[in-house]
Order: C-alpha cells, then structure tokens, then sequence
C-alpha cells in the first residue's frame, strides 16, 4: 500500500516531535521549538511555524499537543 506525501510527512513530524520532546531541556532544538523570539511579524500573511504543523497533525489524530508530548515522553 502506497502512501500519501503528506502522510509520510506528517509521520516524520511526529516522529521528530516525539525525538525533540524527549530531549533534555537545554539542547538547542527543544529551546527553539517552547522559546519566543521577540520582535514583530509583518503585517502580511503570516508565515506557518513548525509548531504549528504539528498542532494541525494532531488535531489530525484527535490529540492535542499536550497528549502527543505525553505520548511521546
């Protein structure tokens, strides 16, 4: 059974998210991805974080982003 691309990016997401969440809290990737940059965004059409994706995933499977880090860890 072939898959979807999206299927298959969507899998990796999760599967990296899963990696990152379960990382020590001060490697790099697990600060970037709960950190905030300070500044201001432009007022055009905003750009999808990477997060972002991943809440979308999870809505996907019926999860939140705080079941799926449960999961994960």
């Amino acid at each position: 059974m072939e898959k979807d691309i999206n299927e298959v990016l969507q899998t990796r997401r999760l599967i990296y998210f899963g990696h990152v969440t379960r990382m020590e809290k001060d490697r790099y990737p697990n600060i970037l991805m709960h950190g905030y940059t300070h500044g201001r965004r432009s007022r055009r059409r905003q750009r999808k974080r990477w997060l972002d994706n991943i809440t979308e995933d999870c809505e996907a499977l019926n999860l939140t982003i705080h079941q799926a880090s449960r999961l994960a860890e």
